[in-house]
C-alpha cells in the first residue's frame, strides 16, 4: 500500500514537471512582472476618505471590495529561496487557487522524495559511495528547479559535481568530496525546511 502510495507521488511528480516545463515559454518573465504590478497595485491601493456621516459603511465597504480584489493574487515570496519566475508557473496550473490540488501535488510529493532522498545520501556516506550521492544530488537538483526551489537546487547541483570528484571547478581526491558532501547534505536538509516554511502560506504540509 505504501509502495503504491509513493509510486502515484513520483508518477504526480513526474508529469508535473513534464506539463510545467511545456508551458516555460520566453514570455515567463513577462507573465511574472505582469503578476507583481497586479500584486503591487491591489496592495497599495488609495484608500478613500470616508465620509463623516457614513464612516462605518464606508469602511466595510472598503475592506469587503479590497478583499475581493486581491483573492487570487500571488503573494510575493523570498526569491533567496523561491525563484519566483518557475513558481508562479507552477502556481498558474492550478484551477482552483485556493485548492491548488495540481500544484500541491507536484510540490508535496517533491518534498516527500527529498527527504527520502538525503535520507539515502547520508547512508552511502557510510558505504562511502560518492557517486551514488552525485547521481542522487543531479536527480534532486532537477526537480528541485522546477518545484523553484533555488536554495535546494544549487546544493544538490554542489552533490552532483562532487559525484564527479570536482567542487568549485576544482579537482578533489574521494575522501575531501565525501566530507564536503556530509555538510553540504545537513545543509540541503535545512534549506528544505526553511522552503516549506516560506511554502506553508500556500500548502499545507505533514
Amino acid at each position: 500500500m505504501l509502495e503504491n502510495s509513493r509510486l502515484r507521488h513520483s508518477n504526480a511528480l513526474k508529469y508535473g514537471v513534464t506539463l510545467m516545463w511545456n508551458r516555460i515559454t520566453d514570455s515567463a518573465m513577462n507573465r511574472v512582472d505582469t503578476l507583481r504590478l497586479s500584486f503591487h497595485h491591489m496592495t497599495t491601493k488609495a484608500k478613500p476618505t470616508p465620509s463623516p456621516e457614513n464612516s462605518d459603511r464606508d469602511e466595510d465597504s472598503y475592506s469587503d471590495e479590497d478583499g475581493d480584489d486581491q483573492e487570487g493574487a500571488f503573494p510575493s515570496v523570498d526569491t533567496s529561496i523561491i525563484d519566483e519566475t518557475f513558481f508562479y508557473q507552477l502556481l498558474g496550473m492550478d484551477e482552483d487557487e485556493k485548492e491548488r490540488e495540481c500544484s500541491s501535488g507536484i510540490v508535496l510529493s517533491f518534498f516527500e522524495q527529498a527527504r527520502t532522498k538525503f535520507a539515502e545520501m547520508e547512508q552511502e556516506l557510510w558505504k562511502a559511495d560518492i557517486e551514488a550521492i552525485g547521481k542522487m544530488g543531479h536527480f534532486l537538483k532537477s526537480s528541485a528547479a522546477y518545484v523553484g526551489l533555488k536554495t535546494v537546487r544549487a546544493s544538490c547541483e554542489e552533490l552532483q559535481h562532487l559525484g564527479k570528484l570536482t567542487n568549485n571547478d576544482q579537482p578533489v581526491t574521494k575522501e575531501k568530496a565525501l566530507k564536503i558532501a556530509k555538510d553540504i547534505i545537513e545543509r540541503a536538509k535545512g534549506e528544505l525546511v526553511e522552503a516549506q516554511g516560506e511554502l506553508s502560506r500556500f500548502y499545507e504540509f505533514d
